[in-house]
């Protein structure tokens, strides 16, 4: 995160390490014409976690918040 936050010349945004909380912060913060990037995951179906494999889906998990 802190390598990340090096690139920014705007200090205006919010840090949040949970992955599912952060996208869904970032939809329900967003408004119509915003664009959101979701990045670092890529085409995985699932999110390794102190070298456990949970089953998981950033495309299936966004279009759940999406279609709520």
């Amino acid at each position: 995160i802190k390598d990340i936050e090096q690139g920014f010349n705007d200090k205006n945004y919010q840090i949040e390490v949970d992955r599912k909380a952060a996208i869904k912060l970032a939809i329900t913060e967003s408004e119509t014409q915003d664009m959101i990037l979701i990045a670092g995951k890529g085409h995985e179906n699932y999110q390794d976690i102190m070298g456990v494999k949970h089953p998981y889906s950033d495309i299936d998990y966004s279009q759940g918040l999406l279609a709520a």
